[in-house]
Parts: C-alpha cells; sequence; structure tokens
C-alpha cells in the first residue's frame, strides 16, 4: 500500500467524507458558547446586508448523521456551519466545519472568535494524490497544524497570536515546510531539520501534536459523544450562480466549473460586477473566504474573477 493510501486510510471516517473534512477547527470553549458568538459576529453582519437571519437547528445522531446536514455542499459560498461537542478534557471542546467543497477554511471564525478571548486549533490533512489515484480528483498534499491563542492587544494589537506549522504542496508543485510565529514546548523541533521538506512534518507529527493538547481529529468517536449538535445556516438566497454538490462530486474528476447542479434558492439577479474582493491575497465574498491562489486546487466560482 502507498504511504499516500495509509495516510487516506487515517483520516477521519478512513477519507470518506473527503474534502469536507479535510480541515477540522476545535474551539476552546462548549458548543453553546461557540453558537452564540457566531450568531453574534457572522448573524448580525449576515442580517444588516441581506435582511435575513440566520437560523440554528439542534440536531442529532452519530457523526456521519451529523456530517450529511453539510451536504450538498456549496461550490462558491458555505451557508451552513456544524458545531459538534467533542470528548475532550482540554480546552478545545466544539469541532466547526462549514458546508464548502473545498474544505473548511476557518480563518475569519477562528480571527473572530480570538478577539473575542476564544482560542482555537486547525488540523489540515490531506495525502499528495494529484494524479487521483485515491479519489478521482487529484488532491494536492498538505499536514499542518495551528493554534490561535488569544493575548492582551499590549502584546499583538489584533487580540491573538498564532502558530503554524506543516508541510503541502506548494504552488510549484512541490513540498514545502511551513514554520510561523512562535514553537510550542511539545514540538518535536528535531524533526524540521530533515532533508527533505515532506520530512519536516509528517500526518503523524500532526496526530501526536493534537494529541498533547487531547484532540484526536481522527477517531470517529471523538466526536458528539451524546449524539447532539447545533447546525447554523443561512435563510436567504445563495449568491448569484451558486453550485451545489455531493462527496462524489467533490470527489470527482470533472470540471469544476460545472461541478454538482444549480442551486434552487440561488439569486436570479446577476451582480453588475463579477468581482471579488481579495484581502491578503485571499478571495472573499460577503465576508467569507472563498478562494486562495496560494493553495493549488482552488478556484474562485464560474463567472468571477478576483479584484482588489
Amino acid at each position: 500500500m502507498s504511504a499516500a493510501r495509509q495516510e487516506a486510510e487515517r483520516l477521519l471516517l478512513g477519507g470518506a467524507w473527503h474534502p469536507l473534512t479535510k480541515s477540522l477547527t476545535f474551539f476552546a470553549a462548549d458548543v453553546e458558547e461557540c453558537v452564540a458568538g457566531f450568531m453574534d459576529w457572522r448573524g448580525r453582519g449576515v442580517l444588516e446586508r441581506t435582511g435575513h437571519p440566520l437560523r440554528r437547528r439542534d440536531i442529532t445522531g452519530d457523526l456521519e448523521m451529523l456530517l450529511a446536514e453539510l451536504v450538498p455542499m456549496e461550490v462558491a459560498m458555505g451557508r451552513r456551519n456544524l458545531f459538534v461537542p467533542v470528548a475532550s478534557k482540554g480546552p478545545y471542546r466544539t469541532m466547526m466545519l462549514r458546508s464548502s467543497w473545498q474544505g473548511t477554511d476557518s480563518g475569519s471564525e477562528q480571527a473572530a472568535f480570538g478577539t473575542r478571548g476564544v482560542g482555537s486549533v486547525e488540523v489540515s490533512s490531506c495525502p499528495n494524490d494529484p494524479r487521483g489515484l485515491i479519489w478521482p480528483r487529484g488532491f494536492y498534499g498538505i499536514h499542518e497544524f495551528g493554534v490561535l491563542q488569544p493575548v492582551s492587544k499590549d502584546v499583538d494589537p489584533r487580540g491573538f497570536t498564532g502558530r503554524t506549522v506543516g508541510t503541502r504542496i506548494g504552488n510549484r508543485g512541490g513540498w514545502i515546510f511551513v514554520d510561523l510565529g512562535d514553537r510550542l514546548p511539545f514540538e518535536d523541533t528535531n524533526a524540521y531539520m530533515a532533508p527533505r521538506a515532506r520530512d519536516r512534518f509528517t500526518q503523524q507529527m500532526l496526530i501526536d501534536y493534537a494529541a498533547e493538547l487531547d484532540l484526536h481529529p481522527f477517531d470517529a468517536d471523538f466526536y458528539a459523544p451524546e449524539g447532539t449538535a447545533v447546525l447554523v445556516e443561512h435563510t436567504g438566497p445563495a449568491i448569484w450562480g451558486e453550485r451545489l454538490a455531493n462527496i462524489a462530486d467533490a470527489q470527482s474528476a470533472g470540471n469544476p466549473d460545472e461541478l454538482g447542479t444549480a442551486h434552487p434558492n440561488a439569486s436570479t439577479d446577476e451582480p453588475e460586477s463579477r468581482t471579488i474582493t481579495v484581502i491578503d491575497g485571499v478571495a472573499h465574498h460577503h465576508g467569507e473566504a472563498m478562494w486562495d491562489p496560494n493553495i493549488p486546487g482552488t478556484r474562485l466560482p464560474p463567472g468571477w474573477t478576483p479584484s482588489t
């Protein structure tokens, strides 16, 4: 068995829900605190901008039943956020996912929660499979561990600091080593001296680092110990041109511009300008991160172009 396939089998639920579960974010708060904070921050902005409130829905079931609430996934901008309690004795007690076909980019949520004194951990893992030997669609490799910690604004004017370490496929197609922020006490810094970038941070190191914080992201029994979770969803129309994709669509080798099916509740008003704001190199629409040119394989929705 290839190393990439072994990595796929170690993923949550054996990678069956990839790429929805490629990146998992854990917050240092319980579910109710997370939902209240999210509704206050994102909900207020959505209501002011669209006139439509966010809606919370309490759901029950095992992990796969909970994940199914995020499918089909939006191709352009995820409209549902799932908050799931985890069986951790540490501070990180809630996992969050968004209904995005490329996986959850939680940077905006992490920053918003960080300014409110709530720390977070993001775990991302995907075997490098550009030829599509594991899933029909080829995916670029990443194993990355990030921690955001609230601090006094005297220390950092943003109110939080971050640490990211990992390996990923860069724009030129080779592995690169990511080493940002102050290193944490439990890190195996000797590994960072390995001659090959891909060996400086492995999937096993990602698992070990998460365990140091009593997080077990690839263990299905770690999630929803009482079989409950909360879904927060948009109630207004989806953006113009939005499409919906199921897991098979997201793993398929088809044209991403034709992925899935048209969203039945998409806005029928074609925007005068099909441009998306680029902030620090990442494309946003209505405040949501949608596309990052620094990450191979991510794309703008059909018909849209980046603009600063």
